[in-house]
C-alpha cells in the first residue's frame, strides 16, 4: 500500500512540474513578445513553426523559445537570395563569415543564406540585455558574408 501512495505521490509532483514549467516557458514566450512591443516592434506569432517573427528597418527577423530554465533560444534574420550565384564561392563566404563572428551562423542552403545565433538563457532580463548583441550579430555575419562574396565573385 505504501508503494502504490508513493508512486502516486510522485507522479502527481511530476504532473505538477511539467505544468509549472509549461507555464514558466508560456510566460517567457509572452513575456518576449511584450518586450518587443516596447521596444516599438510589431511581433507576430507564425501559425506552422509558433516562432516570434518581426521586422527590423524593414528586415524580417523571427526567434523561436524552447525549453525552461535555461531557456533555448534561436533568433534569426532573412537572408539572401543565391538562386544564381557561384555555389563555391557562397560556401567559403558562409565559412569565412562563421569563423569570424561569435555566437553566430551563416547557412547556406540550395536557394538561400540564412543567418542565426543560438543560445541559452535564463531570465526575461537576461534575454532583453543580449537581445541587441544579437542583432549585431546577425548584421554582422550578413556583412561579412556579403563582403567575402563580392571580393572572390570573378
Amino acid at each position: 500500500m505504501k508503494k502504490i501512495l508513493a508512486i502516486a505521490l510522485f507522479a502527481m509532483f511530476c504532473i505538477a512540474d511539467m505544468q509549472a514549467q509549461s507555464s514558466s516557458s508560456q510566460q517567457f514566450h509572452n513575456g518576449v513578445i511584450q518586450f518587443l512591443k516596447e521596444e516599438g516592434f510589431v511581433p507576430t506569432i507564425d501559425d506552422d513553426d509558433k516562432s516570434i517573427n518581426f521586422k527590423r528597418e524593414g528586415t524580417l527577423h523571427w526567434i523561436f523559445v524552447e525549453d525552461d530554465g535555461p531557456f533555448y533560444i534561436e533568433f534569426h534574420r532573412a537572408g539572401l537570395s543565391i538562386s544564381d550565384a557561384d555555389r563555391k564561392i557562397v560556401l567559403e563566404s558562409c565559412n569565412y563569415a562563421n569563423r569570424y563572428t561569435r555566437c553566430g551562423k551563416a547557412i547556406a542552403t540550395e536557394k538561400s543564406v540564412t543567418f542565426g545565433a543560438e543560445y541559452y538563457v535564463t531570465s526575461l532580463e537576461e534575454f532583453k540585455k543580449t537581445f541587441y548583441n544579437y542583432i549585431r550579430v546577425l548584421n554582422t555575419l550578413r556583412e561579412k558574408t556579403i563582403d567575402y562574396y563580392n571580393e572572390h565573385d570573378k
